[in-house]
């Protein structure tokens, strides 16, 4: 009896302990309508006017002052944001939490992704946006451990610099969860937060409903788990701190950040929210209002932030429901420094177009455009008369007989003679008193040679092609002997030079007879052909050949910024055609082994003339100048690539991940000029195999190939020097085979160079090629083996796709580990080799390739097409510029027309489209000035170089001081011969000075007579 009459009481109890408890619930509640003098944190010593307070275990539904909002982005902003946000009202619900005691919270669902990358989660926001720094708390569970990666996040954002957010993530390792705390779009990074492992450890349970808290104020952002301060913002280390009103959301979201959250889930995720306590200021106050509360309101009379019992939200007025825009002041035209501009506009626009019209021609329009070719300077000869000397014809006339009569007896027909300097020409008479000016024999000043032989284009990287015609050393000629001598030191000044011809070629050689019968019968015609002979055959196939191989490298970087699928297995494909181009024809198009070519036919440009004429002139012109051919254009473009990209010029990359489901995309603006110039002078020092550090700071960081081009023609032009010497040719090819096999088993570029080196060595010097047509049972049989081995380069990775063996890594392995002197598979593992690593595919199919380009006339022809040579002096500019126009105006037009609603194939060829037309149409523009830089300086710098530097000269040169000094007084007081009417002048072989008089009649006077 008594035991039933106590189950009975006790059962009661439990009905009644509910109601019991909300009844003193309720009698314990504060609303904040009370709080008319805001809200104070006694440890922060923070202070705020705005409530929203909200427990959900005591809603029936969502408050009104929250937004429950439906969404589906069409892109996201993330560099490893692969999915795309969406958000539906139906996953926002108050629902009990069975896994937590069934504790009431509100529920936030986020589903698996659909086809298309996009990921429905649930967001929810306040429906005031108006907060404008505040005290931000809420009880927040992340998504269960078991499930995939997904975020719930506490967050405010204006736009992508204006921002702070909270994200809570489980990962699809569950040991790996962690919470980021971040702003201004900062990259997840575990330094801006913590793991659920340490937080587990002080004793917190962050799998459960954990306390977040964010203290924002003007100049500092704190962030708070479980009551402790984690990550700390402020305006003294941080250069800003957010500080622009907006909404505060709750969101559940994946986005496929392998970096952050993982994911997406492949179940539908819940993660829940025990309650919210915001405590902000607004941004609809004015300065009366603020005014106001300070005169009415202290400290003391604040509600605490601390205070449990608080409940309810504050009253807003409407303007509060709108979204924050920056005012902006009435503009106001000032005209004083509009009315500057526009004069010198105006001067500079009429000084500019006339300079250029007096110029003008379509030929020069052309050339520039590129759709023509510079017409060969013609060589002046020293025999004809200057331009300068035509035009002033009439005015030598006036001058006296003096040096008619000079020229003729040199035999110059008037005009100035080789060896003759300035100061040898005669002056006009002076008439009166006036002193004439005293006349000093000196030398001729000399011509220092130019770098004709240089390359058009750095990338070659030639710096040696002039179709044969070797290096110029200086020497002086003597009137009246056909060979020249060397230069001999003369006093006063340099001495004249003139050029030594070089070392005939073969085909040089071979038209001797033919120049000499046509110089004798003077036919003009057989002279030009003579000429045209002499020339060795121009290797136009070369050109095209590398031209191709560039426009196939900047082809694979668009398939991996835009269809990844066609190229990287692991990547989502858009559609089951790009899996099905990736296991057939892609492989031999968009392969990154296009990348051979470039260093390989770059050898043939570099080394041809050496190899023809042993001429050392020629190769220490190229040691010199070729560094710093090809670093100016590499700095001008990096140099406006880091200004376009300071400039917001690539803002639509970050976007682009999320339509294109490819993460290869990345870069970042340098902190500040003096990294990205510390990064441009690595390249020059970089000692490969590494990848600069302006990988990171440059579109699709093709200039990790800089310091390879670099190092290898250094290792080629010191071996080229002993190669030569090896005359017997068996030695000589086992030095080639021995350094290509030494430089593949060293993980060496060096190994391309060496085999351009070889290939070039051959034709030049051993003439296979007319040896190997005219033989057709060898020359079919080679062209087939060659055909079959640059086409199985290209096999072996289209094989790795079907057999699921990485043949790279297999043969990565067999190389040492500088570290242990082991293999490295024995060292580290089977490992892929990273793209700045060469491979022995790779290596085969470049030599076999270019091998079949050298023998094959057809091919040499279809190469040697006129697109191709028009296109070969931009190649350097498209390989440097490419990757930017990819990411900057295709990113551009790819994410906005995607947003239109366009079809994904559709997006990627309309984006081909403009990304090309603006690379293409670009190229006019950008290579005419950096080629015309990177020639002045490497000319200039040939020139320091190479020459000795001229003697210093008095600034009254070529008169003296005498012609300062003693103006004014008469001529007897000079030491000058008595007659003032006489010039002197030294006629070429003279011993002693000639005057001539003023009728041209020569005066001897003895050197005694002159003291």
């Amino acid at each position: 009896m008594f035991s039933s009459t106590c189950q009975t009481l006790l059962l009661g109890l439990l009905v009644l302990a509910p109601a019991a408890k909300a009844q003193t619930s309720n009698t314990q509640t504060k609303d904040v309508g009370s709080c008319s003098c805001g809200y104070y944190d006694e440890d922060a010593k923070l202070l705020f006017t705005e409530s929203s307070i909200v427990y959900f275990n005591e809603s029936s539904g969502i408050p009104t002052d929250f937004v429950v909002e439906e969404f589906a982005h069409r892109y996201d902003r993330g560099w490893n944001a692969v999915y795309r946000h969406g958000a539906s009202i139906d996953n926002v619900e108050i629902a009990n939490d069975t896994t937590a005691r069934n504790r009431t919270s509100l529920q936030m669902k986020c589903e698996p992704s659909d086809d298309d990358h996009l990921v429905v989660g649930s967001s929810m926001r306040t429906a005031r946006q108006d907060i404008f720094f505040g005290s931000f708390r809420s009880s927040l569970r992340p998504a269960r451990a078991v499930e995939k990666g997904s975020v719930i996040s506490m967050s405010l954002t204006h736009n992508k610099t204006e921002s702070w957010e909270v994200d809570v993530m489980n990962t699809d390792n569950h040991t790996q969860a962690w919470t980021a705390m971040l702003m201004q779009g900062q990259f997840p990074d575990l330094w801006f937060g913590t793991n659920f492992t340490n937080l587990t450890n002080e004793g917190l349970q962050p799998w459960y409903y954990t306390e977040y808290r964010v203290d924002w104020t003007r100049d500092r952002l704190d962030y708070y788990i479980g009551d402790v301060l984690r990550v700390s913002f402020n305006t003294s280390v941080n250069s800003s701190i957010p500080a622009t009103p907006a909404p505060l959301h709750f969101q559940h979201w994946s986005e496929g950040n392998k970096y952050g959250s993982m994911g997406p889930p492949e179940n539908t995720n819940l993660a829940n929210i025990g309650w919210t306590r915001l405590f902000f200021n607004s941004s609809t106050m004015t300065d009366d209002d603020h005014s106001a509360f300070d005169a009415r309101c202290t400290v003391q009379d604040a509600c605490l932030m601390s205070d449990n019992t608080l409940r309810g939200a504050s009253e807003f007025a409407p303007e509060s429901l709108d979204t924050w825009k920056q005012h902006h002041p009435p503009y106001k035209i000032k005209w004083a420094p509009l009315i500057i501009d526009i004069i010198f506009a105006v001067v500079f626009i009429v000084l500019t177009s006339k300079t250029l019209y007096r110029r003008f021609t379509w030929h020069k329009l052309l050339v520039f455009l590129g759709f023509r070719e510079r017409e060969a300077s013609k060589p002046k000869s020293f025999s004809e008369p200057e331009s300068s000397e035509k035009k002033n014809k009439e005015k030598s006339a006036s001058l006296d007989g003096s040096e008619t009569a000079h020229s003729q007896e040199n035999g110059s027909g008037g005009q100035l003679p080789r060896n003759a300097s300035y100061n040898t020409l005669s002056l006009p008479p002076y008439k009166g008193t006036q002193t004439p000016a005293p006349q000093y024999q000196t030398p001729a000043v000399s011509r220092r040679p130019s770098l004709s032989n240089m390359s058009p284009n750095p990338l070659n990287p030639a710096f040696g092609t002039n179709n044969g015609e070797s290096s110029r050393r200086p020497s002086i000629h003597v009137p009246g002997s056909s060979e020249p001598t060397s230069p001999a030191p003369t006093t006063g000044g340099a001495v004249p030079e003139v050029n030594e011809p070089a070392a005939p070629t073969e085909a040089q050689a071979s038209t001797v007879e033919t120049s000499k019968a046509a110089e004798a019968a003077k036919d003009p015609k057989a002279i030009a052909a003579a000429a045209a002979s002499a020339k060795p055959p121009r290797i136009d196939y070369l050109a095209g050949f590398i031209s191709i191989s560039c426009l196939l490298v900047t082809a694979n970087h668009f398939g991996q910024t835009y269809f990844d699928a066609v190229i990287s297995p692991s990547a989502d494909e858009h559609y089951h055609s790009e899996e099905v181009a990736r296991k057939t024809f892609a492989t031999y198009f968009l392969d990154p082994l296009w990348i051979g070519p470039f260093l390989m036919i770059s050898t043939r440009f570099l080394v041809s003339n050496y190899i023809r004429t042993g001429n050392l002139d020629n190769m220490a012109q190229k040691v010199v100048a070729r560094p710093f051919r090809l670093l100016t254009p590499v700095a001008s473009i990096a140099f406006l690539i880091y200004f376009l990209m300071d400039s917001g010029a690539i803002d639509w990359l970050e976007y682009l991940p999320s339509v294109t489901w490819s993460t290869w995309p990345f870069t970042t603006v340098a902190p500040n000029p003096g990294v990205y110039i510390s990064e441009i002078l690595q390249l020059a020092f970089l000692i490969p195999n590494a990848a600069p550090m302006i990988t990171n700071n440059y579109c699709t960081g093709s200039l990790w190939t800089i310091p390879i081009q670099l190092q290898g023609a250094w290792q080629t032009l010191i071996a080229l020097i002993m190669i030569r010497e090896c005359k017997t040719p068996w030695k000589r090819f086992s030095f080639y085979f021995f350094c290509i096999a030494m430089h593949w088993y060293a993980l060496s570029w060096g190994s391309y160079y060496y085999a351009g080196v070889l290939l070039a060595d051959i034709d030049l010097t051993f003439k296979y090629k007319k040896w190997l047509q005219n033989t057709w049972y060898i020359y079919y049989p080679c062209l087939f083996l060659l055909s079959v081995v640059a086409i199985g380069g290209f096999t072996m990775d289209l094989a790795s796709i079907y057999s699921g063996v990485q043949y790279a890594s297999v043969e990565y392995g067999w190389h040492p580990d500088t570290g242990t002197g082991r293999t490295i598979t024995d060292a580290q593992g089977t490992t892929y080799p990273d793209y700045f690593i060469p491979r022995l595919n790779a290596l085969l199919a470049t030599v076999c390739m270019q091998g079949v380009v050298e023998i094959c006339p057809s091919v040499q022809k279809v190469l040697s097409a006129k697109i191709f040579q028009w296109l070969f002096p931009h190649i350097f500019s498209i390989y440097l510029i490419h990757g930017f126009v990819f990411w900057s105006a295709g990113s551009w037009a790819m994410v906005s027309l995607f947003s239109y609603g366009l079809p994904y194939w559709l997006c990627s060829l309309l984006t081909a489209i403009v990304s090309y037309g603006v690379l293409f149409a670009s190229l006019p523009l950008l290579t005419p000035p950096i080629e015309a830089l990177g020639k002045s300086f490497t000319l200039r710098l040939w020139d320091f170089a190479s020459q000795e530097p001229s003697p210093k000269r008095p600034t009254t040169y070529p008169f003296g001081e005498e012609f300062l000094l003693s103006r004014g007084q008469q001529p007897d007081s000079l030491n000058m011969p008595p007659s003032p009417d006489t010039i002197p002048s030294t006629p070429s072989g003279a011993t002693t000075p000639v005057f001539v008089n003023e009728k041209g009649k020569e005066v001897q006077t003895s050197s005694r007579e002159l003291k």
